[in-house]
């Protein structure tokens, strides 16, 4: 549905700055998420900070504000069987439900950034092409930076929120910890050479998450999967993954505890962003 949001809001915007709660409830009522997406970013100062005041009312008064998910990064980090897949595409559905343009994305082998998404999967993480430690990470970081050329860059620009399942932190957990490649790093390279490909490998962007949300607890066993490279590690791997994720998540990310179900643990990371 197309509409010109900011022709209705030229027409009933009063010298004094104010639309009813009824009004906004019109104008969102029926309106595409893009449609809206589009009249905020074009809007002035002025219009923006009411049509964000009335945004939280609009969702019933609850205690997060929408228009704060607005063209953010969002990043869902931690292991397998935790539910944060479940709960990152509820969050994208509500978002967008309540107009805020969002889309999910995820690493490795989302094929939002073309056909060979699926090769960079595969070479990820199926052990069959029996790709060294090292060869493992960059075929990783070859995906990740497929996907925030095709993918990330182009919805932020755009002013759309992205949901990503995994980005860069996945890395230093899984390969730089759990594979114990910074250890080979440091007896290879030497510690501050090694310390500064670890920041590279966590961070190589300027375009850094806005919001990381971190879920440490698992909700079901995992089926194991024979192909899949990291199904059969053993616990002392899995205990320097979680090492790796504890020590990160100090550095402001949002940690997610699970609820009953997935709908109530989206409830809770709302209640507490």
């Amino acid at each position: 549905m197309m509409i010109d949001l900011n022709k209705i809001v030229h027409d009933r915007y009063y010298d004094d700055g104010a639309l009813s709660s009824d009004e906004i409830d019109a104008l969102l009522a029926g309106v595409d998420a893009s449609d809206i997406n589009r009249f905020y970013s074009n809007s002035k100062p002025r219009i923006k900070n009411n049509f964000k005041n009335r945004m939280t009312k609009k969702v019933g008064g609850k205690m997060h504000n929408l228009e704060d998910f607005r063209n953010k990064f969002i990043v869902f980090e931690g292991y397998d069987s935790t539910g944060k897949t479940s709960v990152a595409k509820l969050l994208v559905d509500y978002l967008n439900q309540n107009g805020v343009e969002t889309i999910f994305t995820f690493q490795p082998g989302d094929d939002k950034h073309g056909p060979i998404a699926g090769l960079l999967r595969s070479l990820c993480k199926d052990r069959r092409w029996s790709l060294s430690v090292d060869a493992n990470l960059f075929a990783f970081l070859f995906d990740r930076a497929e996907c925030m050329d095709k993918v990330i860059r182009p919805a932020i620009k755009e002013g759309k929120t992205v949901v990503c399942d995994r980005h860069t932190y996945s890395s230093v957990a899984y390969q730089m910890f759990g594979k114990q490649l910074l250890q080979n790093l440091i007896e290879s390279q030497g510690l501050i050479a090694a310390e500064h490909i670890l920041q590279w490998v966590k961070e190589p962007y300027k375009d850094k998450p806005d919001i990381v949300y971190y879920f440490p607890e698992r909700i079901g066993n995992r089926e194991n999967n024979k192909n899949d490279l990291f199904d059969d590690e053993k616990s002392e791997f899995e205990n320097r993954v979680k090492k790796a994720y504890e020590t990160m998540s100090r550095d402001n990310w949002k940690v997610v505890l699970p609820g009953s179900s997935a709908e109530e643990t989206l409830k809770k990371l709302l209640s507490e962003s």
